[in-house]
């Protein structure tokens, strides 16, 4: 499991190179999506998916970043 600022460097890596990541979130969910942004509000780190809604990060529990051979799956 990655920690937050391990989860935030992955997404900002993402948002700058255009790439996808995996995403798994603290109910179970998992994903694959594209990052159009991560940023900070009233002290909380968010991120903003191509294909999925505004999600805090300290909701996601792993992410990790995909070959460029995969495709995002909303």
């Amino acid at each position: 499991m990655c920690t937050s600022p391990e989860v935030v460097a992955v997404l900002v890596h993402a948002a700058t190179g255009n790439e996808l990541v995996a995403v798994q979130l603290r109910d179970g969910q998992t994903f694959r999506d594209g990052v159009c942004e991560v940023f900070s509000a009233c002290g909380a780190e968010y991120v903003i998916f191509h294909a999925h809604n505004r999600i805090h990060v300290n909701d996601i529990t792993h992410c990790r970043p995909l070959p460029a051979s995969v495709e995002a799956v909303p």
